[in-house]
This record gives structure tokens, sequence and C-alpha cells, in this order.
């Protein structure tokens, strides 16, 4: 309570020594730094009393604790994570596929950890658009087939010219 009556009696007058009362001459001033010195001096005997009555109550040991653990390192799984919430726009769209058409997971037959053997069936693909091009293939093949048997009827129909005898 003393140190804080101090400063205060102080900072008042610092504060009429600024402010003051016109009295800019240097004798002024020399007094006014005199007596600030004067308590400056003061509060610094203060303050190495009370530092002295601090170390001797035992607050020096406390002041002087270090303050670092030390602890082996071991190895754990890192488990720390931010969740963010946001949106994400992309400039284009990509598909990205395998080379052999590959499809959507119809149906999944194994969990994770399961051990699986050499031929085990481990998923469905959705292999309708495969149905469907093999469906396209046949039509075509026979579309083919009925195009090649007009085009050997015209061939023989031309081969043999009306009324043509043969060899």
């Amino acid at each position: 309570m003393k140190s804080v009556a101090t400063l205060f009696t102080l900072s008042l007058l610092i504060l009429v020594t600024a402010c003051g009362g016109g009295d800019n001459t240097i004798e002024a001033k020399q007094k006014s730094l005199a007596s600030l010195k004067k308590q400056a001096l003061e509060l610094n005997t203060k303050i190495v009393a009370l530092e002295k009555e601090v170390e001797k109550a035992g607050g020096a040991s406390a002041a002087k604790a270090i303050l670092v653990g030390i602890d082996t390192i071991q190895s754990e799984t890192f488990t720390h994570y931010i969740e963010l919430q946001g949106k994400v726009e992309s400039e284009s769209v990509s598909y990205v596929t395998p080379r052999a058409g590959g499809g959507q997971v119809r149906a999944i037959y194994i969990q994770r950890g399961d051990r699986v053997k050499r031929g085990q069936l481990i998923l469905q693909l959705d292999n309708t658009l495969i149905k469907q091009s093999a469906a396209a293939a046949t039509q075509n093949i026979e579309t083919l087939k009925s195009q090649a048997a007009l085009a050997k009827a015209v061939y023989e129909k031309q081969k043999k010219p009306l009324g043509a005898k043969h060899w």
C-alpha cells in the first residue's frame, strides 16, 4: 500500500512539474530534477528491501524453480486433427476409370481384416454396360451376316447373266 501511495505522489509531482506553473527557468528545472532523483533513490531502496523480504519468505525458491520436465520419448499414434468447414469447387470435371472400363461396385463380399484365398470372389462390379456392349456387338454381327448373305446372292446373280449357259 505504501508503494502505491509513493507512486501516486511521484506521478502527481511529475504531472504538476510537467504542466508547471510557467516556471521554466533552469534553476527550477534543476530543483525539480534533484527532487525526482531523490524520490527515485527512495523507491529503489524500498524495492530492494521488499525483494529481500520476499526472498526470506521463500518466494525466491519458487521464482528459481525450473519449469521444465523430462520424459522419455515413445512412439505413439498421432490423433490430433482440425475440423474445418468450407466449400470445395473444381474448375473442371475429370473422370478416372481403369483401362478395361472398370465399373461401379455392386457388392462387396469381404470385410476389413478378413483373410482371402486365391480365387475367392472379393467384389462384384456392375456389368450392365458390358452386357449392353455385348448385345450391340451381337446385333452388329447379325447385321453383317445378313449383309454378307445379300452381297453373296447379288454376286451369284450377276455371275450368271440372263440366258447364259454353264461352261
